[in-house]
């Protein structure tokens, strides 16, 4: 693996970390919710926002933007970021 994967590799590593810790932390100052569902799919939502998506979080009102619908529900936690 080249220098230039393992840095983008590890920087993925560490931010789905502290996504996860943020996730326990909300769930566990609001005593419920469903861990195990936010926890599936954080490295896909990731990827599909840092990747895929064309979007602007400081513009909601961008007419081109692409929008996302989660129908897991019960894994919204993982929007978090």
């Amino acid at each position: 693996m080249e220098d230039r994967e393992e840095v983008i590799l590890v920087n993925n590593v560490v931010k789905n970390y502290n996504l996860r810790k943020s996730i326990v932390e909300m769930l566990y100052k609001n005593g419920w919710g469903h861990m195990p569902s936010s926890f599936s799919i954080l490295e896909i939502i990731n990827v599909i926002y840092e990747k895929i998506l064309k979007y602007d979080k400081n513009n909601h009102n961008w007419i081109v933007r692409d929008y996302f619908v989660l129908s897991k529900a019960h894994g919204c936690m993982a929007l978090i970021d």
